[in-house]
């Protein structure tokens, strides 16, 4: 009883007043999520930029979900990401007064190194340098981290042997709580598939941009709680360092799903760097590409283990965005055409 009143007291503080950049990491990607849903579904409302809308309107007819209930679907795993959240910031105690300086993780030796640095040790312009550089790597290092264990968790619930393992009890009574088994398997029209966990997501064939994490919530617990929490540990990133890497996931994720291709979009600029943008996932969400595409930011696991997609479907684009390609010259890549 005194370690639960213990572990109690460690938890973190329900006033928004006493919060940290540790509670921010937790809560701000949450509300930036849903600011930016709002922001792309009033270009759906208003008819705004429709230039650089993705998928034909017939694509989103295809859809076996209403918007009701993927909204609530994501609140029920957003729900589960705030509750393990704040429990593994009791685990932590401290991380709000940690700093970039402390080692921590897999880059404590570089840390070390810095610290034991004569010449940088004694320049406090090259020690705030030195800080800022490893503080970057860091969230590099976390964004690969994240994506590799999103590759393997996302792989795995695509074979068959992982929906017979994953469809336990547990799992069939929320089908049947959030959703209702009848329901589910009048939708998917084939018995059996309410025990998929990662049908859910593929209820979608485009997807809203609020509904990048509509998945069942155990798939949520897997990539969003538990996946987030291991490479914050393994990496050991700060508080703030917490919050740049899931700002900048939820943003991803938000665009992959928003329909909606910009080319002053700081999130696309980068998927073209590391080729996985919105195109790259949208192809993942149609039938012929359900099995290929499975990253998140980078394309490294897809292409060693072959699963980048390079058949000869193509997306069913807008008649606008296709000419706005052709004007723009924006590449197609391979996974596309």
């Amino acid at each position: 009883m005194e370690h639960l009143h213990s572990f109690y007291d460690a938890l973190p503080s329900a006033s928004p007043r006493a919060w940290g950049p540790a509670e921010l990491s937790i809560v701000l990607p949450l509300a930036i999520h849903w600011a930016v849903a709002l922001m792309y579904e009033s270009f759906d409302a208003f008819g705004l930029f429709q230039q650089y809308r993705l998928l034909q309107p017939d694509e989103y007819r295809k859809n076996k979900v209403t918007k009701l209930e993927v909204v609530r679907g994501v609140l029920v795993n957003q729900a589960i990401i705030v509750v393990v959240g704040w429990i593994g910031l009791a685990l932590e105690p401290g991380l709000n007064d940690q700093k970039p300086g402390d080692p921590f993780g897999i880059t404590q030796e570089a840390v070390r190194a810095i610290t034991d640095s004569k010449d940088v040790a004694q320049s406090p312009v090259l020690t705030s340098l030195a800080h800022s550089i490893l503080a970057a790597a860091r969230i590099v290092a976390a964004l690969f981290v994240y994506d590799t264990w999103q590759y393997w968790v996302h792989l795995a619930l695509h074979m068959r042997w992982a929906y017979s393992q994953f469809a336990s009890r547990f799992c069939r009574l929320i089908n049947h709580l959030l959703r209702g088994r009848e329901h589910f398997d009048a939708d998917w029209r084939t018995p059996g598939h309410s025990e998929r966990i990662h049908i859910w997501h593929h209820l979608l064939n485009a997807p809203w941009s609020y509904a990048a994490t509509y998945v069942h919530p155990f798939e949520s617990f897997l990539l969003d709680a538990l996946g987030p929490a291991f490479t914050c540990v393994f990496v050991g990133l700060t508080a703030w360092e917490r919050v740049a890497v899931f700002t900048l996931s939820v943003l991803k994720t938000l665009d992959d799903h928003s329909g909606y291709r910009f080319p002053w979009d700081p999130i696309i600029f980068i998927g073209g760097l590391t080729g996985s943008d919105i195109v790259y996932h949208t192809v993942h969400h149609q039938s012929w590409g359900v099995k290929s595409n499975y990253a998140l930011w980078f394309t490294f696991w897809d292409r060693m283990m072959g699963t980048i997609y390079n058949g000869p479907k193509s997306l069913n684009l807008t008649p606008q965005f296709a000419e706005f390609r052709a004007v723009r010259k924006i590449a197609k890549t391979e996974h596309v055409e």
